[in-house]
């Protein structure tokens, strides 16, 4: 019963894992059953120079895939870069952003996979052959090193299929192949059902010619399904590789999720804040969304952190959804997360966001944080995100600093402050009582956040000269200014553009009025 070591001299591990796109950032770990057969079958044309398989090959195949690996996987940190891919578009050339998510291992870490199946001697120095020839393990950039070492037997410890006698409450999904018998009489099933289907729809007999054609979508046998690439699975329009199924592995705990993205013995202390790059998936978007849109996209970024903690995570955390175990509001208004939108790079386009928690981003949060991939909502472009780091607001603000080479003013400090996104107000305003007029909603929503009292307040809206112009520049009239039907949406429909000056130094991030959790009545500091 064989049992692999997989090395990896440069520390790094790049593998996409099926059916997902490269910017989506998801990582296929451990390797599924179907990579390494593919793997050990490219290794025997590369590097073996078959020009066909030979017979003990194609029995070795078929029996490492009439079983399903058990794996010991090292402890894993997950990492990404970001690079300008040039490709060609008609005459010209162009470039597109990617995203290259990988793994990083600690020194002296290596993955062991076991075949629980008994080999001939002749099949056994076949596969070490093979093994012996691996030089990468998934992309080109995870230089590899492996070798037969003495049976392991696993345990509690390893990834291994689940049965009835063996259960997960974190199920990993990899793909395997459908052993060689029972793949054939798959085949023999489905290629009469095309038939007959093509002869029901056309009125008359299938021809050998068009026959021929129907069994082409069908690959042969299991090393056929092995060679068949992207090219052939888009061609004959299936959404996987014939002969490949979803197979279910136990995870020992932590999740196999987690343990990418962090693994820890202990829960991680609150942070202050998060920064999340936002990229667009160049098959669902052209671009990334404006800074205009800046609601509906941190609505469908909170959506997105709240069905990871309940379906994947299946914990609470406060510091996202802002009401207690029990449903409950909070005590202390708006200490909750907000999503303050950022242009880091120009061109009023949003490209990043920072997650922002007076009452610190707990354990539960800054696990679904890192484990954001992308959002959706109707009538929104899927974006893809990535996780950036964690650190307090003067952290963050100075490395951001550092990169940009400028000052952000809406992580800056100052007595004066400047509507950043437009001001919504909480209330119905109502001219004719001073208890519901516009400086009074002010006022209230800085009292309830522990700000004092402004000294003044300008609103750009009543100027009708440099106020207007002032409201046209920042095109704050043009935000989006009211959240999905079916959430609370505005008291009153106007917007207000707004400076406010304070007795003493204010710290931003201040967001303040209705929306203020996702973008809206955010302000900058001032000279």
């Amino acid at each position: 019963m064989p049992t692999i070591e997989f090395t990896f001299p440069a520390h790094r591990y790049h593998a996409t894992l099926t059916g997902t796109h490269v910017n989506e950032g998801r990582i296929e770990w451990p390797p599924s059953p179907w990579r390494l057969l593919r793997t050990f079958l490219a290794v025997g044309y590369t590097r073996l120079h078959w020009n066909e398989p030979p017979v003990a090959a194609i029995q070795l195949l078929e029996q490492l895939a009439s079983t399903l690996p058990a794996y010991r996987v090292p402890r894993t940190y997950e990492a990404h870069s970001r690079h300008y891919m040039p490709y060609i578009e008609g005459k010209n050339e162009k470039t597109t952003k990617v995203i290259d998510a990988f793994l990083r291992f600690p020194k002296q870490s290596s993955l062991l996979v076991h075949y629980d199946v008994d080999l001939n001697s002749e099949l056994k120095s076949l596969l070490e052959s093979l093994i012996c020839s691996i030089t990468y393990l998934g992309r080109a950039e995870s230089w590899t090193d492996a070798k037969l070492i003495e049976e392991h037997q696993p345990d509690e410890s390893w990834f291994q299929p689940l049965t009835e006698d063996r259960t997960s409450i974190h199920p990993l999904r990899l793909l395997s192949a459908i052993p060689q018998s029972e793949y054939e009489r798959w085949r023999v099933k489905a290629v009469q059902r095309a038939v007959d289907q093509e002869s029901s729809s056309k009125g008359k007999k299938v021809s050998s010619t068009a026959r021929k054609k129907l069994e082409a979508a069908f690959p042969v046998d299991l090393i056929d399904c092995l060679s068949w690439d992207t090219a052939d699975v888009r061609k004959y329009r299936w959404n996987r590789t014939p002969g490949t199924k979803e197979v279910l592995y136990s995870a020992p705990e932590p999740s196999p999720r987690s343990a990418i993205s962090s693994y820890r013995s202990a829960p991680a202390k609150p942070v202050e804040a998060a920064l999340v790059a936002l990229a667009i998936d160049r098959d669902k978007a052209s671009r990334l969304p404006a800074m205009s849109r800046c609601l509906p996209q941190a609505e469908a970024m909170h959506a997105a952190l709240v069905r990871i903690l309940a379906r994947d995570i299946k914990a609470h955390s406060e510091s996202i959804i802002g009401r207690t175990h029990d449903g409950k509001p909070l005590q202390e208004n708006h200490r909750h997360a907000h999503f303050v939108p950022l242009s880091l790079h120009g061109s009023d386009l949003l490209d990043h966001m920072l997650i922002h928690a007076p009452m610190g981003l707990d354990d539960a949060a800054q696990q679904a944080i890192r484990r954001l991939r992308f959002t959706w909502a109707k009538k929104i472009p899927r974006i893809v995100l990535r996780w950036i780091g964690f650190g307090s607001l003067k952290e963050i603000e100075q490395q951001i600093n550092a990169q940009s080479g400028r000052r952000l003013p809406i992580l800056g400090s100052s007595t004066v402050l400047h509507s950043e996104t437009p001001y919504v107000p909480s209330r119905h305003l109502k001219l004719k009582r001073s208890r519901y007029t516009l400086e009074d909603d002010i006022c209230r929503e800085l009292a309830s956040r522990g700000y004092p009292k402004p000294s003044r307040i300008e609103v750009w809206n009543d100027d009708l000269s440099s106020g207007h112009r002032r409201l046209a520049s920042t095109h704050l009239l043009t935000y989006v200014r009211a959240r999905q039907s079916d959430k609370p949406q505005p008291p009153d429909s106007k917007a207000f553009g707004l400076t406010l000056h304070f007795d003493e130094t204010i710290s931003c991030p201040l967001a303040i009025g209705y929306g203020s959790h996702y973008g809206l009545g955010l302000f900058s500091a001032g000279s």
